[in-house]
């Protein structure tokens, strides 16, 4: 309950028009810059949210999707710290 309260109010607050499984921040991301911020004083924003596309090359002049996403975000806390999060899902 904490999380998904933590999510909405940050959502809100930080006007992030893709927020939700969707978007490029997801709760689980939520969750994850909280945990990395707990010891800089907290979460205090989403400073840059991206997510494309995974392509991969199948020969000569082509391309296709995976059906992956590769998510990068940059978070700051609360005393000034930031860090960047790129993984693919």
């Amino acid at each position: 309950m904490y999380k998904l309260a933590l999510y909405v109010v940050l959502c809100g607050s930080l006007g992030l028009t893709a927020c939700g499984n969707s978007g490029p921040v997801t709760e689980q991301h939520i969750a994850m810059a909280t945990q990395k911020c707990d010891v800089n004083g907290g979460l205090r924003q989403v400073e840059l949210a991206d997510r494309t596309r995974e392509i991969e090359s199948c020969g000569y002049r082509c391309s296709r999707a995976t059906g992956k996403y590769e998510y990068s975000e940059t978070f700051s806390c609360q005393n000034g710290a930031k860090f960047n999060l790129t993984w693919t899902e």
